[in-house]
């Protein structure tokens, strides 16, 4: 109590206020989540264009488009492919 006591009465004490840390830049591969991906298609009207009438992943495809074509978008081809 006598060290607090002492401090307090020197003027207090002032902590350093700690810097806040830079964010990590972003990899290389984050500029491949944006943009195109894969749709998988399994009905509405993109299916007979696209895919002949069978379920089908169309590469290159927009998520908007995708969702608007009643498709399931996917940033890889290999999950597009395991829900088609």
């Amino acid at each position: 109590m006598t060290f607090f006591a002492a401090i307090v009465a020197a003027g207090g004490c002032e902590l350093p206020m700690p810097e806040a840390p830079e964010a990590p830049e972003a990899p290389e591969e984050a500029g491949a989540l944006k943009g195109k991906g894969n749709c998988c298609l399994r009905s509405g009207k993109l299916l007979e264009t696209k895919c002949g009438g069978a379920p089908c992943c169309a590469e290159g495809s927009d998520e908007k488009a995708c969702q608007g074509a009643k498709g399931y978008w996917f940033f890889s081809a290999e999950g597009c492919a395991g829900a088609c």
